[in-house]
């Protein structure tokens, strides 16, 4: 399936993709039934979001062309073709690719021993999407993530993994989920050869001929114990362990922090690989931002305890900005239009949500397009009007 895009054109980038798909659908290219790319590997092979894709085929099943199933993919639905030639869609059922493999709704946890609570944390991960999770140390991150994997009893709220709350007893549903931590988790003196016979009778799904894929791919050797490892080759290991089970849903907690951009970058190709399955998620939490910025789909931010928004990276990227006033410049903008702002020595900093309308309406001010790292500052650092 050939899609061409023009950046030129009059017309929105997910509206080139609906309409291109449907002309091959009415033509007869594309057949009742068969199989349209993943939106991911769509994605790749056009060089756009994934989130653009996402809503191209959102719009595609809205007008009966396409049916979704989650862990089957896209598949054009059946067609009917009536009286005056106009051919109509029939829409079977399937269900919206948008459920959301994990969701959290007003989660709070409080500590006897301490000050820091998390405080009606609430967002959702679609199922085929990397999000990333942003705080400072002690944001909440690590708290958050406890209360997904049950390993801290939240105090109220309702958590759901793949549509349904985790007890205790669901190890086939910790089956489903891979987890990578900061730090060396594995007995040091063990082997990676040893950890595998371990891991094979933990996990039912254990695919040693997968970790040892990985093993080679990593360049880690088998029988070399784990505490020879540099910290690179730990991370690897810990990663190859968590997608050596075949799960749906990986957790990873500043797993590429402290690694060099090379071994960073490999893990980077390895998340985007994984998600290649539309029925795949990754919730990934780190502090280089820069690795958010090249992977994530939607970037979740948390600040003491309290969650401050959900955003996806393409509207963060393309949407939003920083207007870089003057005193006087600020002193005339329409407070409707400021999000935060925040003073620095020789100018004002305005974080604003729609850039290209900013730019039409304040054509004397610099405006700039605001990286991940520069958008959390303001949310935390900025003032409201």
């Amino acid at each position: 399936m050939e899609i061409i895009i023009s950046n030129n054109a009059n017309k929105p980038i997910y509206e080139q993709i609906t309409s291109q798909i449907k002309a091959m659908i009415m033509s007869g290219e594309l057949q009742a039934g068969e199989a349209i790319p993943s939106m991911r590997s769509l994605a790749k092979s056009i060089h756009v979001s994934v989130i653009t894709v996402q809503k191209a085929y959102e719009d595609l099943q809205r007008d009966g062309f396409i049916e979704t199933t989650v862990g089957r993919g896209s598949f054009v639905s059946a067609q009917n073709k009536e009286i005056d030639g106009v051919v109509g869609f029939i829409l079977s059922g399937g269900r919206m690719s948008m459920e959301n493999i994990l969701e959290l709704q007003q989660v709070s946890k409080t500590f006897s021993k301490s000050n820091f609570a998390l405080e009606n944390v609430t967002f959702s991960l679609p199922y085929g999407s990397i999000m990333g999770f942003v705080g400072e140390n002690g944001a909440g991150k690590t708290t958050t993530i406890g209360c997904i994997l049950n390993t801290i009893a939240k105090d109220s709220g309702m958590i759901k993994l793949f549509g349904k709350e985790m007890t205790d007893a669901d190890t086939d549903m910790r089956e489903r989920i891979g987890v990578v931590y900061d730090g060396d988790n594995f007995p040091a003196y063990w082997t990676a050869a040893q950890l595998a016979k371990v891991m094979s009778g933990f996990y039912k799904q254990w695919d040693n001929i997968l970790f040892q894929k990985f093993l080679k791919e990593y360049k880690l050797p088998a029988n070399q114990k784990i505490k020879q490892y540099s910290r690179g080759m730990t991370m690897k290991l810990a990663i190859a362990v968590a997608l050596s089970h075949h799960p749906q849903l990986l957790i990873l907690d500043e797993a590429t922090g402290g690694l060099d951009p090379v071994v960073r970058d490999e893990m980077l190709d390895t998340f985007l690989d994984f998600v290649q399955e539309e029925d795949h998620s990754i919730l990934l939490s780190s502090h280089i931002t820069s690795d958010l910025e090249k992977v994530a789909d939607y970037i979740t931010f948390i600040h003491n305890g309290k969650l401050i928004m959900t955003v996806s990276k393409n509207d963060l990227v393309y949407n939003y900005a920083v207007m870089r006033c003057k005193e006087n410049q600020f002193l005339a903008l329409d407070p409707a239009d400021i999000i935060v702002y925040r003073k620095r020595d020789f100018q004002i900093d305005v974080l604003v949500s729609d850039c290209k309308a900013m730019q039409r309406k304040y054509k004397e001010i610099v405006i700039d397009h605001v990286s991940v790292d520069e958008f959390f500052l303001l949310l935390v650092r900025g003032d409201h009007v």
